[in-house]
């Protein structure tokens, strides 16, 4: 029989626990096959919340307590969930609020999404049946850390990164790197550093919607000034994290732009520009075949230097499901718009406005260089994360 523990971190909830647990061990007769223990992680309450979940447990042996002393939703969390597997013999995991504001009766919910094989079940208000019945300036909130978190973390495929409501593999906990998860501060920034971590592990997930109820009794522990303050400076850390790739590409860039300056002024000055003593009129303000002829050659010999260094160097880890002829095709495509940029840039400031031509060229490359790295990452050498390939239900 699979064992589930469903991890609550606590702090001040004596209003709500009695309620709570009551809830969660009503699920047994709904999960067949599935053995249900409840861990109330609790940050050393002063209100109580212990008392009472320890005489409840007196009667109740798959109902544990732990009091983990300091304060803090991802302590709590954390080390909650690090009992429930080394102490308890959990298999799978549930954690969630002990406020009621999660619904207990959507467990069942999830552990069938873990039958079927996903390692990271993710419960979302922002989904399609999804629903926040917070009010509006709290709504709003939710729907801005989220959307700050699949911007700067580039996983648009999931909507939901602040609830904590989520079920997990032990398997899967045990594979994320835990020094990188920002859980020991009382912030709620643990909800969408686990999530980040968790899903940099390549697990089969799936996001599911659920309700999220306000709050009736008992008060809220979000800080959300701390909260907001630690959040963006997480999600600009996890942007930083690819500082190393972005610099291989602008080294890759910089051998690029010399094989491109090379054959440029190869071309221009030795090979073509002497056959070519008569100026004509090519397409539009283009007056100088030798330049013409020239850019084009030195543009697509500067294209496949770079795609070699990239394929090879930069983006050497990333997936290689595709022959070599796709993704160099597909560079050829998304890095369009920069030649176009630089043949622009080149026949246009040049001719028109007496730039040199290597300036023009630079000018080009600047301009392309953004666009460059945007599809490179996202469209030709894609992440190896099968989380953008799972689905949302």
């Amino acid at each position: 029989m699979k064992r589930v523990v469903v991890v609550a971190p606590t702090y001040n909830e004596r209003e709500n626990i009695a309620e709570f647990i009551d809830a969660v061990f009503a699920q047994e007769k709904r999960i067949p096959g599935w053995e249900l223990h409840l861990l109330i992680s609790d940050s050393h309450s002063p209100d109580g919340t212990g008392e009472i979940v320890k005489e409840r447990a007196k009667i109740n042996s798959r109902l544990h307590y732990l009091d983990v002393l300091k304060r803090g939703i991802g302590i709590g969390l954390i080390e909650g969930v690090r009992y429930a597997i080394n102490k308890l013999g959990a298999t799978h995991l549930i954690s969630m609020d002990a406020d009621v504001q999660h619904d207990p009766n959507d467990i069942s919910r999830f552990l069938t999404e873990l039958e079927k094989g996903h390692e990271l079940v993710i419960g979302s208000r922002l989904m399609p049946n999804g629903k926040n019945e917070l009010p509006i300036y709290r709504q709003f909130f939710t729907i801005g850390a989220s959307t700050v978190c699949r911007l700067f973390m580039n996983l648009w495929s999931i909507r939901e990164f602040t609830t904590s409501f989520r079920a997990f593999t032990k398997e899967l906990f045990l594979r994320i790197p835990l020094d990188r998860v920002h859980w020991r501060s009382r912030s709620y920034v643990v909800q969408p550093s686990f999530l980040y971590r968790a899903i940099q592990t390549n697990p089969k997930w799936i996001e599911i919607p659920i309700v999220f109820r306000a709050r009736s009794r008992g008060r809220s522990k979000n800080q959300v000034i701390r909260y907001i303050v630690e959040l963006t400076l997480y999600v600009i850390q996890v942007r930083l994290e690819s500082l190393p790739m972005f610099m291989k590409f602008l080294i890759v860039g910089t051998v690029s732009w010399a094989a491109n300056a090379g054959s440029l002024k190869l071309f221009y000055t030795i090979i073509l520009r002497p056959l070519m003593q008569q100026p004509g009129q090519i397409i539009g303000v283009v007056k100088d075949s030798g330049l013409f002829w020239s850019s084009a050659i030195s543009i697509e010999i500067s294209i496949l230097v770079n795609f070699f260094f990239n394929e090879n160097w930069t983006f050497r880890e990333r997936d290689r499901n595709e022959p070599v002829w796709q993704r160099l095709a597909k560079f050829h495509l998304t890095t369009i718009g920069s030649p176009i940029i630089q043949f622009a840039t080149i026949n246009t400031l040049t001719p028109i406005f007496g730039i040199h031509y290597q300036a023009s060229l630079a000018i080009g490359i600047i301009i392309g260089l953004l666009w460059n790295w945007t599809w490179n990452v996202n469209f030709v050498w894609k992440a190896k994360k099968a989380n953008l390939a799972s689905k949302t239900s």
